[in-house]
């Protein structure tokens, strides 16, 4: 179930999916709200000690240990192959280098969609979206007329997010590094007349 709330820090409406979400997701209001709210002082913590004694927390527990033979059936049930993360022995970090290398632009997009979450954009694109934007735009520059692999396509915001623009897709657009550095933090779409009169030179010739 959705729910629409307002940030606690900055008021701005988020769609929450959990009634308990206080914040939109922006680092600084996160940050923000767990000081104001979550920062235990000393008083607190007296107050939480006292009622936890009193309330006799952790006393369960006094005196007992672990016996050899649980932690005998706990070892082989988390180690080695029995473990439900085994991945043949193979280190988590060498796998996750391995994926990274073989997938170099999936960590490209998810790098982006971190980047842009920071800035605090509204909405995030897949990367289904993007690479289909790429070949409607026939992997052009729609600036300069110029072809992957000669340039390297990168994501421009039409309405830039420093100026309130979204991450979704529609504001969206594929323009070389040089076209994009030109651009700037301008509002601007890029019409695709110069693709097309590429592409109708190309055949006619």
């Amino acid at each position: 179930m959705r729910h629409i709330i307002a940030c606690r820090i900055c008021g701005k409406p988020k769609v929450a999916y959990l009634p308990y979400i206080k914040t939109c997701g922006a680092k600084r209001c996160k940050l923000e709200y767990r000081h104001r709210f979550y920062r235990f002082t000393e008083e607190r913590k007296k107050r939480a000690s006292a009622l936890a004694k009193e309330r006799g927390y952790g006393l369960w527990m006094k005196g007992r240990t672990t016996s050899d033979r649980h932690k005998e059936v706990h070892r082989k049930r988390w180690t080695g192959a029995s473990n439900p993360r085994w991945k043949g022995g193979v280190p988590r970090s060498l796998t996750h280098r391995n994926w990274l290398a073989a997938h170099p632009e999936n960590s490209r997009h998810y790098s982006r969609i971190r980047k842009s979450i920071k800035r605090g954009a509204r909405g995030k694109y897949r990367l289904g979206e993007w690479l289909a934007l790429k070949r409607a735009y026939l992997f052009t520059c729609p600036a300069c007329a110029r072809t992957e692999p000669e340039i390297k396509l990168t994501v421009d915001h039409i309405v830039p997010i420093s100026r309130g623009g979204s991450n979704l897709i529609e504001n969206i657009q594929p323009l070389c590094e040089g076209c994009n550095a030109r651009k700037w933090a301008r509002t601007q779409r890029f019409d695709a007349s110069l693709i097309v009169a590429k592409f109708k030179n190309t055949i006619a010739a």
